[in-house]
């Protein structure tokens, strides 16, 4: 489990121009789950890889809420993954339409949605979420104890806020929720009204060194129980996504788990660097990097 982490997560990282012949695309419609199954499907006659067998990977988008690029996504299920990309924003009549007091138990119900599958009966669950996702992600694993790896693609340590627009009287909210109450966040502006451009990392970066913002809104990772691999961009506009992974690790550490998680920087990657986007990064084994 600790090598897959490290394997998928960093395949993701490269170019891929595989033709992904055997893989169905499934919708999910379960009463509160919206998403979608990337499932292998094995021609007549082909063994199942005991890595087929045993791992379904759950991933979370960003701010859109929706889903991952495709390729990414059909890229992730040809390296033999079973893939469920799981919508958390939607229109109103679906799911919420912008990232305001999500309860963080409906990504619960989604995980015990497939432990209730007979064909993930065994199988291992790993989130993996990019940027929002990411969050989403580390906020997850802190309060439940019933998965078996996150991989998140530029982290944030800081629950930050839900972003509607310009015009509304509350342009920030509380992004997620936990049994009906708000989940503090930190005190983050919002999009500039000029430009329309969120500017997360100017405001974000002087809160890194408040005391108090980060023992009132930092990710509790100290209770996550599973492996974490941190994945980040030096050049990241948006926030300091290598920042907070070193004090995601930082926090590890005080709480005497220093291996539980492993931190990969890539110097020329900004905050989207997540799958096919970036055919510049290295490719894994050249990073010098095993995970645990």
């Amino acid at each position: 489990m600790k090598n897959l982490l490290f394997i998928c997560g960093m395949f993701l990282c490269i170019t891929c121009k595989k033709k992904h012949q055997n893989i169905r695309i499934i919708p999910v419609k379960e009463s509160w789950i919206k998403g979608e199954l990337y499932k292998n499907i094995l021609p007549t006659g082909v063994k199942a890889t005991p890595m087929l067998k045993k791992t379904v990977l759950i991933t979370l988008s960003g701010f859109e809420g929706g889903h991952l690029p495709k390729a990414s996504l059909l890229a992730l299920a040809g390296k033999g993954y079973d893939v469920f990309s799981l919508a958390y924003v939607a229109p109103p009549s679906v799911l919420p339409d912008k990232i305001s007091k999500i309860p963080i138990e409906y990504l619960a119900k989604a995980v015990n949605w497939l432990k209730a599958n007979t064909a993930y009966k065994d199988h291992s669950i790993v989130l993996l979420g990019v940027s929002k996702g990411a969050e989403l992600a580390l906020l997850y694993g802190s309060y439940y104890q019933n998965i078996d790896g996150i991989i998140a693609y530029s982290p944030s340590c800081l629950l930050l806020p839900g972003i509607t627009s310009s015009n509304d009287p509350q342009p920030t909210q509380a992004p997620w929720s936990y049994q009906y109450k708000p989940l503090p966040f930190a005190p983050v502006k919002k999009l500039d009204k000029n430009t329309k451009i969120v500017t997360y990392q100017k405001y974000i970066d002087p809160l890194l060194k408040n005391v108090e913002v980060l023992k009132n809104t930092m990710i509790k990772v100290e209770n996550i129980r599973c492996p974490l691999l941190l994945l980040a961009g030096k050049d990241d506009k948006m926030w300091g996504s290598e920042k907070m992974a070193r004090l995601i690790l930082y926090k590890l550490e005080a709480n005497f788990r220093p291996k539980q998680a492993k931190s990969v920087a890539y110097e020329q990657a900004g905050h989207f660097f997540f799958g096919l986007e970036t055919p510049h990064l290295p490719p894994p084994q050249t990073v010098g990097v095993n995970l645990f």
